[in-house]
């Protein structure tokens, strides 16, 4: 991966996670991963993944498919995904059983959804189906495209209103407390696809881009949320019982809603 999207990787988990003694599930994820998290100083991190033939000491490693982890209810401060939701079947569901098993919340790392990547794909600049992730088969675990398959995979990008709406659905009872952070990495768009545009070009896109960016920063092509689950509130309309349960606020349905 290119260093810029390194520099924003290490930049989200140290901003957001900062004890670095709390318990860390890493999915999807590679050597890459493990070595940003040991190079940054985190102490309790589980690396997982389908692959059982590399060594990703000091850190303990799991077997676990994305779309159902087999770990209980809150069994990691943290879960971390970075740019490997978009490699799996069903990526709502990753995002879900992801949250499921944090207490503290999750830090997703993808591809944002934005009005310039559809523009860049129509244009053949970035990849709506990742070619790229098949091409290189030094990794027998590793096949690259969808769900751990030689079929390239559909590159799924977010928008901050699919992240909220999916996770009110999930969970409607609270309001969420959802962090949203952008940046920008041209690297993919020289490097990964071959194009018939001669590299000035390139480069002139490029900073008409950043010029774009500075107005209009939502539009950067990395897209990185935080579901921090220690701030959720539930919703107005319940409550809390005196056994600790979740019951309706009929006195307050009862002042907004007609019978």
């Amino acid at each position: 991966m290119s260093n810029n999207r390194k520099i924003f990787y290490e930049r989200m988990i140290n901003d957001i996670i900062l004890d670095k003694k709390s318990t860390i599930l890493v999915v999807g994820a590679t050597k890459y991963d493990s070595d940003i998290f040991q190079k940054n100083g985190f102490s309790n991190v589980t690396i997982s993944n389908l692959d059982s033939s590399t060594d990703y000491s000091p850190h303990k490693h799991s077997l676990q498919d994305l779309r159902k982890i087999n770990y209980q209810n809150q069994s990691f401060e943290y879960v971390v995904a970075n740019a490997c939701i978009h490699h799996t079947s069903k990526p709502h569901e990753a995002i879900l059983e992801m949250y499921r098993v944090s207490k503290n919340g999750i830090i997703v790392i993808e591809g944002n959804d934005s009005n310039l990547i559809k523009i860049t794909n129509f244009l053949n600049l970035s990849q709506e189906y990742e070619l790229s992730a098949v091409i290189n088969d030094d990794y027998s675990h590793d096949k690259g495209g969808v769900d751990n398959s030689f079929i390239p995979n559909f590159v799924y990008r977010w928008t901050k209103r699919e992240i909220y709406k999916l996770i009110s659905s999930y969970e409607p009872q609270y309001t969420h407390k959802i962090n949203f952070f952008y940046n920008s990495d041209f690297g993919g768009y020289k490097n990964v696809k071959k194009t018939s545009i001669i590299k000035p070009i390139l480069y002139i896109l490029e900073i008409l881009a950043k010029l774009y960016f500075i107005i209009f920063s939502s539009e950067k092509n990395l897209f990185c949320f935080f579901i921090n689950k220690k701030e959720k509130k539930l919703k107005e309309w319940l409550k809390i019982d005196s056994k600790n349960k979740i019951q309706l606020n009929k006195e307050y349905l009862n002042k907004k809603i007609k019978k």
